[in-house]
């Protein structure tokens, strides 16, 4: 009995610390990602200037 809660107190702080990892992994993909994004529109934005279709 004491082992199979000791397991499972094990098997919740390995979840525990596996949601954690998986929340940090999401939040930088997102960072990432808008990086990104940033990125992509300032590169439009210089294509469009030098091409002389300045638009707003």
């Amino acid at each position: 009995m004491e082992q199979r809660l000791a397991e499972e107190e094990e098997n919740h702080q390995r979840e525990v610390e596996l949601r954690k990892r998986l929340i940090a992994l999401k939040l930088r993909h997102h960072q990432e990602l808008e990086v990104l994004e940033k990125k992509v529109w300032r590169s439009d934005e210089g294509l469009q200037f030098r091409n002389g279709r300045r638009r707003r």
